[in-house]
């Protein structure tokens, strides 16, 4: 095994940094392609003589009725990854892959596999996300567009059915690059104590807390699938994928007091969801919203914070 972990950091440095190759246009960010993520990682995994072996072991495809709209097919697929360097030394981690289509199975299926595999060599090669996150922005910086000195009113709307996953939530404000440049965990005083209804994002880890609580409370009752746990847990290790591999269960510790998502109620599942507010491409891959990264890793910060394990700075 340890030499096939030397391979694996051979590979990961031979890797480099990839920069993002298509751009989500409805919420104007770049991302990291499963073509490229594939092709590159494949070729770097080659050059020090690994493969990585997928092969799908269940099957879970879920119609979803939408209203006024036609119905959703989700899958949700268990997968095993077989690491190995034709010597001897491998491994076989288990993972999960979610895809959707609104056609037919076969195409859900098919996209569960590429996010599935995608997915899996991000984590395997500690690959960025394009960016989300500051370190990853390329090219002239985007500026907000202009904000009038009064919002607008807006007329009462009728209340609607919001699916979980699919829901196409109002957009968030563009004045997140400059809050995003402050310390996680010291967010611009404008962004502390402030009441949650009408609250600006992205949340401190306080207002975080107190928002998931609340949706908590509006989703008692209901229940989640295999499928958006599956994608709570791939979404958040996403966003915190240069925080460690136990990041993901320290978040949702310091949310819920439980250490896996797992073991999370259906109400909490979807309250999750609701936060992470995830986003499909035109490839079927799915995104975080655009404060997700931010919020999530500056609520992991303050965890370690409260268990004693970090810092803050004065």
């Amino acid at each position: 095994m340890s030499e096939l972990a030397g391979k694996l950091a051979k590979a990961r440095q031979k890797l480099g940094s990839l920069q993002p190759d298509k751009t989500n246009k409805e919420q104007n960010y770049g991302y990291i392609s499963a073509d490229k993520i594939l092709e590159r990682a494949g070729d770097v995994l080659a050059e020090v003589g690994v493969v990585v072996i997928p092969t799908v072991i269940t099957v879970d495809i879920t119609t979803v009725d939408r209203p006024n709209k036609s119905p959703r097919i989700d899958a949700l697929l268990k997968m095993s990854m077989n690491i190995t360097d034709g010597d001897g030394d491998g491994y076989t981690a288990f993972w999960v892959g979610i895809g959707s289509d609104y056609m037919t199975p076969d195409k859900a299926v098919y996209k569960a596999i590429t996010s599935g595999h995608k997915y899996f060599l991000m984590k395997l090669l500690n690959i960025g996300v394009g960016n989300e996150d500051g370190e990853h922005e390329n090219g002239e910086e985007q500026k907000p567009p202009a904000r009038s000195a009064q919002p607008a009113s807006r007329p009462a709307q009728p209340a609607q059915h919001v699916d979980p996953i699919d829901a196409a939530y109002p957009p968030m404000p563009q004045d997140w690059q400059e809050a995003k440049a402050a310390t996680p965990s010291a967010p611009p005083a404008q962004y502390e104590n402030k009441p949650m209804n009408g609250a600006p994002r992205p949340y401190t880890p306080a207002n975080l807390k107190d928002a998931i609580a609340k949706q908590v409370k509006a989703h008692e009752g209901k229940t989640a699938s295999a499928a958006q746990s599956a994608l709570c847990a791939m979404m958040l290790d996403v966003v915190l994928m240069d925080e460690g591999k136990d990041a993901r269960h320290a978040l949702v510790n310091w949310l819920f007091g439980q250490s896996s998502i797992k073991l999370l109620t259906g109400p909490e599942v979807l309250a999750l969801l609701k936060w992470i507010n995830s986003q499909k491409d035109s490839g079927g891959d799915y995104h975080p919203g655009q404060h997700v990264a931010y919020e999530a890793k500056s609520a992991y910060k303050q965890a370690l914070v409260d268990e004693g394990q970090a810092v803050l700075p004065i």
